[in-house]
């Protein structure tokens, strides 16, 4: 839902000097109009924040259902929500402008509750007339997990929720952030890094302003620039705060005062990204930044990008003279036996001449041989008694040179046969160096774009010998509880999947899927996903090696492909066992394969994610129980996002 405001010269300047309203465009049948009054008033002309942040909030129990195509409150007696947490989300779906070349865009924020025992997060949704048909007005939050996904798809509950404003410095940057918001994942677009405790909250003012006194904002994380968050409050007042700390002037520009407002709340501070929370101490005025020059800013936004696009260049560079080392070897390899084989061939044809000889001199002796016999058949017995035995023996030796020679021409059918392969083996390695000057040139091709050509996920497990005890216990149990959540919400999986292992002596083992998953128990038992879990999972084998292991993998990944079983994703669990920073040539052609099929590749790690980064592959450093299942769960719940 995209509102703009186009006007001509000529008509904005009519309406400045006559404070006309304008009607902006309808959706749904819904109408807004933009006054000139102040910024909140203006914004709020748009996604009038003050209908909603009034309202309350129920963290009684009570939730929200879908059935039969209607929307209505439930209370189960004996299973109420239970709310551990609370929070916010962005609407991404709904990016508000006022016009073209504004430096601002608004946002709706979703309140939500955490329920471990209902599945996840659940959005928190308006119960009125207009949606349930109850003389309710206020916010309650839905019964499971999945009508979370839902409620954010039905058009009619977009306009119930407050609005934020993101500025920033520059029509540019205005424009990345556009493009940042729309990439977002469902898990990305949080704005807390953890929930608050879920406490008694009045309105969903009272909410918010404890969401914004933390100060995060955990869906702007990784840009380069500064954001201010302002929330919309037409009758308390605004409050505002900064995301970066990235030099030029702050874009927090400060909340204009109004008459009937009781209190105004305006705070900016500096906030990084990359940190779950500031304290206390930080919560203060921030100063303005010093003014820099946007053509130096730019200009070392640019160096930057340049040395790292160097550093790769470098690094490719390095690999290319690797291959041209390994190409001269192999062509003196491929001229010395072309010089082998010369001498073989010219001792074949000295053979040839002597064998050429021999049979000369046999038949000269058996000429010689009849004539004696004729001519002294009794006195010559002793001299004939001796010619045959020289003839036995140049017949041994005619023998001989007759097995030199046939292995001398297997000799030569496996020179022939070395020098062909030695051919292909340069036309593969020319082929993998051009490939790899194709991926410096295009440093990001796999890795920004999002792969999920087929409609299969494996979730494979190194059982290394070098985890911790702590580390095996979390995947064990975290792995029950994912997949038993799973079983409690098998509606919900859209795709197939398969839990695999890799054994000492590089085997795979098929734990379960997603088929047989439906029929196991939740209790313990042999026949349950504990069970399953127990004895399918064993850490402790030494002979693994972390980047190798792919190759076994994908072998097995090409055989589900001839039997038409595509596999679109893979999560592979390790701990780097054996894995160097330097990549081989081999270690590359499983990354760049899997580049080509269009398969993701997301790596869960206790170690660092050097390597993998390198390799174009979503990296994950994990340390907990909490931030394992977190990943599972994104994993397997991504096809609905």
């Amino acid at each position: 839902m995209n509102f703009s405001i186009k006007e001509g010269g000529i008509l904005l300047k009519i309406l400045k000097f006559l404070l006309i309203s304008v009607v902006v465009g309808f959706l749904g049948g819904y109408a807004t109009t933009v006054f000139s009054k102040s910024e909140a008033q203006l914004w709020g002309s748009i996604l009038p924040s003050k209908n909603f942040l009034g309202l309350g909030i129920d963290l009684s129990g009570h939730c929200i259902t879908h059935t039969k195509g209607k929307w209505s409150r439930k209370t189960f007696r004996h299973r109420r929500v239970h709310i551990s947490g609370i929070s916010a989300i962005i609407n991404k779906k709904d990016i508000l402008t006022k016009d073209e070349e504004t430096n601002t865009i608004g946002l709706s924020i979703i309140p939500y509750v955490v329920s471990n025992r209902n599945g996840g997060k659940l959005l928190a949704v308006i119960a009125n007339k207009k949606i349930t048909g109850e003389n309710f007005n206020k916010f309650y939050p839905v019964c499971f997990q999945h009508l979370s996904h839902s409620a954010r798809s039905e058009p009619k509950f977009n306009k119930f929720y407050p609005l934020i404003l993101l500025h920033v410095e520059s029509k540019k940057n205005r424009k990345s952030l556009e493009r940042h918001i729309k990439a977002l994942q469902f898990w990305d677009m949080d704005f807390l890094t953890k929930p608050i405790k879920a406490t008694t909250v009045s309105t969903v003012r009272n909410l918010l302003k404890k969401v914004f006194s933390k100060k995060q904002a955990k869906f702007l994380k990784g840009l380069r620039f500064n954001v201010c968050v302002e929330l919309i409050d037409e009758e308390e007042g605004n409050v505002k705060f900064q995301v970066g700390n990235f030099g030029g002037s702050s874009p927090c520009k400060p909340a204009l005062p109004k008459q009937s407002q009781k209190r105004t709340e305006n705070t900016q501070t500096n906030f990084s990204p990359d940190r779950d929370d500031l304290s206390a101490s930080n919560d203060k005025t921030c100063e303005q930044p010093p003014q820099k020059d946007a053509e130096a800013m730019q200009c070392q936004e640019t160096s930057q990008k340049l040395a790292t696009c160097k550093n790769k260049i470098v690094q490719v560079q390095e690999r290319i003279s690797q291959l041209e080392q390994e190409k001269t070897r192999i062509e003196a390899n491929r001229n010395y036996l072309e010089t082998t084989c010369n001498e073989a061939n010219s001792g074949i044809d000295k053979l040839m001449e002597e064998n050429d000889k021999l049979k000369s001199q046999i038949e000269r002796l058996k000429r010689e041989k009849k004539l004696k016999q004729a001519r002294q058949q009794e006195g010559t017995n002793l001299q004939l008694k001796k010619l045959e035995n020289k003839l036995e023996r140049l017949t041994k030796k005619r023998e001989k040179t007759t097995e030199e020679f046939e292995k001398l021409t297997q000799l030569t059918k496996k020179r022939d046969e070395t020098i062909t392969e030695l051919e292909d083996k340069v036309d593969q390695l020319t082929k993998e160096r051009d490939d790899i000057k194709k991926l410096a040139n295009q440093p990001s091709s796999c890795d920004s774009q999002t792969f999920f050509a087929g409609n299969h996920k494996l979730i494979v497990v190194s059982l290394s010998k070098n985890y911790s005890r702590k580390q095996k216990k979390a995947i064990k149990n975290g792995l029950v509880e994912v997949l038993s959540n799973v079983k409690r919400n098998l509606r919900r999986l859209e795709l197939p999947f398969t839990l695999l292992t890799i054994q000492s002596g590089k085997q795979l083992h098929t734990v379960l899927t997603s088929n047989q998953l439906r029929y196991l128990n939740l209790e313990d038992g042999s026949d349950s996903i504990l069970g399953r879990i127990e004895n399918g999972i064993g850490f402790g084998a030494r002979d693994l090696r972390a980047l190798e292991d792919l190759g076994k993998l994908d072998t097995n990944i090409k055989n589900k492909a001839n039997s038409g079983d595509i596999i679109g994703s893979v999560l592979y669990l390790t701990d780097n066992i054996r894995l160097n920073t330097s990549l081989t040539n081999q270690q590359w052609k499983v990354s760049l394969a899997w580049c080509r099929k269009r398969i993701g590749l997301t790596v869960l790690t206790t170690k660092e994610c050097e390597v993998w980064d390198k390799l174009g592959a979503k990296c994950t450093s994990w340390q907990n129980k909490a931030e394992l299942i977190s990943e599972l769960n994104a994993f397997l719940n991504a096809a609905e996002n």
